[in-house]
């Protein structure tokens, strides 16, 4: 059995303080490089802990076309179901809630 003195005890729960504020410093600075101009990316990033490929799997969406959706590339036609599931995601009880648009500002949507 070791035997360990109370500085190196002390030593040892600073390092561990020190690596879990720097864990946590390191998740928000990834979180925050996650901005969009796109209104649904950025209720998903502010409203849940998934990235974009989990959220599309998790609304029923192909992760390309969520993709395109964002982007402002294609118009959202969404299933009854997909959308009661993005909702549900966001924490968004009415659908006047929802942005009028999934992509960035100023951008129209060209194909599907």
């Amino acid at each position: 059995m070791s035997h360990y003195d109370a500085s190196t005890l002390q030593v040892s729960s600073r390092c561990l303080r020190l690596r879990l504020q720097n864990d946590n410093m390191n998740s928000r600075s990834k979180r925050q490089k996650q901005e969009s101009q796109s209104p649904l990316e950025t209720l998903r990033i502010e409203r849940t802990r998934y990235n974009q490929d989990e959220f599309a799997m998790r609304c029923g969406i192909p992760r390309a076309t969520y993709q395109r959706w964002i982007s402002g590339k294609a118009e959202p036609r969404l299933t009854l179901v997909q959308l009661k599931t993005i909702c549900h995601e966001l924490g968004i009880e009415r659908v006047n809630d929802l942005p009028d648009d999934f992509g960035p500002p100023g951008r129209s949507s060209q194909t599907q």
